[in-house]
């Protein structure tokens, strides 16, 4: 049955001043409903169904008591670098204290063409600038919440092993808008242009 916006009619009781509150309470309703559904009013097969889920943004952990658990969102550090995560809390039963899980700790990944800087594909990464062999400076859409995150790099290496490099972090370059990272040859120190180059960054 499909979802009708237009009940009580006017030969219905109550009608009146009622009929045009219950008519307004419904549309309210399929607009609230639509936040993170598919609204009623569209009608087809997927009315009702959720899209996404949407949840408030609290400001302290909830404190759970066993068996309880949650997922949360909770806002860290101050505008325009502030950030929400989501939390999975749970209290063992032999604990006082909650165990809280951050669920997106990964805050950028990319993966660029090192002869060039070229982006390859990526997430939270603006661009890579290819400063000389194997020196990159790698930037972000986004600023992290602080400079003291994971870096993990690799790069690809040929059928034979010989040609490939290894990647790491430019010490005192790491900010929360870029972080340079170096690739040396797997035999010499030496910067050197790989194909292919994979890092991703974890932290709060």
């Amino acid at each position: 049955m499909a979802y009708l916006n237009n009940i009580p009619i006017g030969s219905d009781s109550p009608g009146g001043t009622s009929r045009a509150q219950m008519l307004e309470n419904f549309s309210q309703l399929d607009i609230q409903f639509a936040i993170d559904h598919t609204a009623f009013s569209v009608g087809g097969a997927n009315q009702g169904e959720h899209k996404k889920v949407s949840l408030s943004d609290v400001q302290a952990d909830p404190g759970l008591v066993f068996p309880k658990c949650s997922i949360y969102t909770k806002h860290f550090g101050a505008a325009p670098n502030r950030y929400t995560n989501l939390y999975f809390e749970a209290d063992p039963e032999n604990a006082v204290v909650s165990t809280q899980y951050v669920l997106n700790a990964v805050k950028a990944w990319v993966k660029f063409n090192g002869t060039t800087g070229a982006l390859i594909d990526q997430y939270n990464v603006s661009g890579v600038v290819r400063n000389s062999a194997g020196n990159y400076t790698i930037s972000f859409v986004t600023a992290l919440q602080n400079a003291n995150y994971v870096v993990n790099a690799t790069t690809g290496m040929s059928a034979d092993g010989l040609n490939g490099g290894i990647p790491g972090p430019i010490l005192g370059s790491a900010t929360t808008t870029s972080c340079g990272l170096f690739v040396r040859r797997l035999n010499v120190f030496k910067g050197v242009d790989i194909a292919e180059v994979f890092v991703s960054f974890i932290g709060n």
